[in-house]
């Protein structure tokens, strides 16, 4: 659990005056041994008690195209402590990054390249937990060098004048390749002298498998599907993760991970985490894993955390959990059944959603948001949340106006746990929550971030009255007279 938090540790930062060298910087997490940083206190709640780290979301994407090369030399020189991509596969094999398994027109230039026009295709599959049908035009019919012919744009609905987003770099840059990203951000970390870490997610590895790098015919898909769903201890011996071992074959290539360049491999499926935690024990392959969830709300009661605990136990591989941030406010459950965050799924209906009654759970033994990240703790498991807007958009958080539910008197009626006031602020946001011990966190302006963690920890440094006056020398200075002022 140390190899995040600890390595973010370093990245605290404060006044100038009040730097220090730490001779005996961890070895995980993206801080050089050779960084200074002023004294973290010891008040933090995280799990080994450091101070919470930053992923840089896609990048720098509240200023730069989300994904390309320019977002992410941004997030490295704007002190984040590990970059993240989307790793999704193309026709040809080759991995390129992207946010999805199909070419979003929100974030790249399909949807006003005519020679994409009439490349979208229907495709049905398991689309981290959910089986969707939809009609797109999919990096899995591509070669890629037709995805090369695609730019990473910033989303239109965030972009001046409608937002805030600036959109002069939306021919600039090119799709990255795995091996491309890997380059840029190894080039970025040797030449600014700083260990960058990176944190890969491997997108929707289930169509992957079964319809891309292999192609399955639909009952063998459909059992593999079943079986999923049942949290089977391998999906089935016949069932090949090419995605998995292909990504892993780039990591091994490239030295990674390395002493510069830490390495987390996450992902929403638990078949993957799975096998990657098994396939590679003692942390042979990655520096840590991160279980994401979105509407798997098994994971998120006593018994799901146990399982995880336990495959972290039986494997010696760090691993944590991410949810979508409303889990610390109304809950995954609220979250799930609010249409307004795009779902509108009632996990105790199981007549209407069957796929998502996964045996052996139970719905109403979801865990208080209250205590999520307390219960994950117990268990050595880390909560990383996502996703940390730019304090110009809207956070996006259900609980700021949860108008979706159809009956919200009687919803709230049957709840089995009480929703926490939502967020007023960034401030408060990012306070409440290192005040809970989330131990990581995906933003998209790491300047503000770091901002709040250096206050957060100032904060903690005064309270606590650790080191007799060092919180108070950074405030108070002696004038030219002797006179000691406040600044």
């Amino acid at each position: 659990m140390k190899v995040l938090a600890a390595l973010a540790a370093a990245s605290v930062l404060a006044a100038a005056d009040a730097w220090i060298i730490n001779p005996t910087s961890p070895t995980f997490g993206a801080v050089a041994k050779d960084k200074v940083w002023p004294k973290a206190s010891k008040g933090w709640k995280t799990l080994d008690g450091s101070p919470s780290f930053s992923a840089c979301h896609r990048g720098s994407r509240w200023h730069l195209p989300e994904e390309s090369a320019g977002a992410y030399w941004e997030g490295a020189l704007s002190n984040c402590d590990w970059n993240e991509p989307d790793v999704v596969w193309t026709k040809d094999g080759v991995a390129v990054v992207s946010h999805d398994s199909f070419a979003d027109s929100a974030v790249t230039s399909v949807g006003t390249d005519p020679y994409f026009a009439g490349k979208n295709r229907t495709v049905c599959s398991l689309f981290e937990d959910q089986y969707l049908c939809r009609n797109l035009v999919w990096y899995g019919d591509l070669n890629s060098s037709e995805v090369k012919q695609l730019y990473p744009i910033q989303n239109p609905a965030r972009t001046y004048p409608k937002g805030y987003r600036p959109p002069f770099y939306d021919s600039t840059f090119k799709i990255l390749s795995f091996q491309e990203f890997i380059d840029t951000n190894v080039n970025v970390s040797t030449k600014i002298n700083t260990t960058l870490g990176l944190i890969p997610e491997l997108k929707q590895p289930f169509y992957t498998n079964t319809q891309v790098l292999n192609k399955v015919d639909e009952a063998t898909e459909k059992k593999f599907r079943a079986a999923y769903f049942n949290l089977t201890d391998g999906i089935d011996p016949a069932y090949n993760h090419s995605a998995e071992d292909t990504f892993m074959a780039i990591l091994k290539k490239n030295g990674l991970p390395s002493a510069r360049n830490p390495i987390v491999v996450q992902c929403f499926e638990y078949e993957t985490i799975q096998y990657l935690a098994r396939k590679y024990p003692n942390g042979s392959g990655f520096n840590a894993l991160l279980f994401l969830l979105d509407i798997n709300w098994w994971a998120l009661t006593p018994k799901g955390m146990d399982r995880i605990a336990a495959l972290q136990k039986e494997t010696n591989n760090t691993i944590y959990v991410g949810p979508w941030k409303d889990s610390l406010y109304d809950g995954i459950y609220l979250y799930a059944l609010s249409a307004s965050a795009g779902y509108g799924i009632d996990f105790l209906n199981a007549t209407a959603n069957p796929d998502l009654q996964y045996p052996g759970y139970k719905v109403t033994d979801i865990v208080d948001p209250a205590v999520t990240v307390q219960e994950l703790h117990k268990r050595g498991l880390g909560y990383l949340g996502y996703t940390y807007y730019d304090s110009r958009q809207d956070p996006l958080y259900n609980c700021v106006d949860p108008t979706g539910y159809d009956n919200i008197t009687e919803t709230l009626s049957k709840l089995w746990y009480t929703p926490k006031p939502c967020p007023k602020n960034k401030r408060h946001e990012f306070f409440d929550q290192f005040a809970m011990g989330v131990d990581g966190f995906f933003v998209e302006n790491n300047n503000e971030f770091a901002q709040l963690r250096d206050e957060y920890n100032n904060l903690l440094l005064a309270t606590t009255k650790e080191d007799g006056d060092y919180f108070l020398n950074l405030y108070i200075g002696l004038n030219e007279t002797g006179v000691r002022v406040v600044f």
